[in-house]
Parts: C-alpha cells; sequence; structure tokens
C-alpha cells in the first residue's frame, strides 16, 4: 500500500491532497482513493481493479466537485502511478546509468480531469552524488519529469514542468515554504 497527505498551494489557494492505493507484490493494480480539499470544493475519487486475462480494468468514480464513472483497461504489467518509486524500487539492481525502460502507467489527465493508462519512457541519466540520489527522465505524452530517488524508493528532488520538488528535513520547513 501507499499513502501520502500534501498541502499545496493551487493558484494562491490551499489545497489538501490525500491519495492511497493498493496493489499486488508485483504491483498489480487493487484500488486507489484520492481526495481533494480546498477552495470550498470537495472531491473524493474511488477506484477499483479487476483482472482480465490481457490486463485489467480499472473503475473510477468521482464525486463532489464533479461526478464521472469511468472504465479504462490497463494492459499486463500496467500500475498506478503512485507506485513508480516501489517499480523502482523493486528494480533497482538493474538502474544503471543508460538504462532504459517502458511502463504503463495508470494515472489522472491534469488537462482533461480522465483518467488513463499511459505508456511512460523512462532513462536513467546517472548518480547526484551532492543529494544521493540516482537521477531519472520519465517521459509521456502528459508529462516531462526528472526524478531524483534514492535506494530505498524515496524521491529527493522532483522536477515536473516548471514545478520543483525538494524534501526537506522537517514538516516545519515544508510548512515555512507555504507561507
Amino acid at each position: 500500500y501507499y499513502r501520502y497527505a500534501m498541502l499545496k498551494k493551487e493558484q494562491g489557494r490551499e489545497v489538501l491532497e490525500n491519495n492511497g492505493g493498493v496493489s499486488d507484490e508485483n504491483l498489480t493494480p487493487i484500488a486507489f482513493n484520492l481526495v481533494k480539499a480546498g477552495a470550498g470544493a470537495t472531491e473524493t475519487v474511488d477506484a477499483t481493479y479487476v483482472a482480465r486475462p490481457s490486463g485489467g480494468e480499472m473503475t473510477v468514480i468521482v464525486k463532489g466537485a464533479r461526478v464521472a464513472e469511468i472504465k479504462r483497461i490497463i494492459p499486463k504489467g500496467g500500475i498506478i502511478d503512485m507506485f513508480l518509486p516501489i517499480y523502482f524500487k523493486q528494480n533497482w539492481n538493474v538502474l544503471k546509468p543508460g538504462k532504459q525502460g517502458n511502463i504503463s502507467l495508470f494515472q489522472e489527465n491534469p488537462n482533461t480531469s480522465d483518467f488513463m493508462a499511459i505508456s511512460t519512457h523512462y532513462s536513467v541519466l546517472g548518480e547526484d552524488k551532492k543529494l544521493g540520489c540516482l537521477k531519472i527522465s520519465i517521459e509521456n505524452q502528459l508529462q516531462n519529469a526528472k526524478w531524483c530517488m534514492n535506494s530505498k524508493g524515496i524521491l529527493i528532488d522532483l522536477v515536473v514542468g516548471e514545478f520543483r520538488v525538494r524534501r526537506v528535513e522537517s514538516e516545519a520547513k515544508a510548512k515555512a515554504l507555504l507561507k
């Protein structure tokens, strides 16, 4: 399972995002939940996965600020996007500079608020000795990102488009950045 809670600013407003997911040990999806609260509205997303011979089907139910029911196919070997750090952790011994691969990620399209499985390419760029992490480029039709993560699967530095997120030493320091 994977869970995170993040307080962030979007368009000058604070938004609390709670996200959690469950998968098998091989990262085959089981379910996920996402709750976004802020700016006077709350949106809840609940999704469940049913295995099929060639992959599976994810049913996503959205309630709150918008309402929708979405059914999407996930190809065999596809995972929920929040488990990508775990995928890299499980495959850490083969992540050497120059290593490249592809994986199908089930994720939300921020432009359309739709969910879909997206073919994603990654390549290992090298080690950042100063931060103590491995630099990985991640590319798909929705985003190009640069991650720097350690062997425990912890993201130390993340750049997506014009946004950058860096792990800080304490919650107090993170909250101070929001002010």
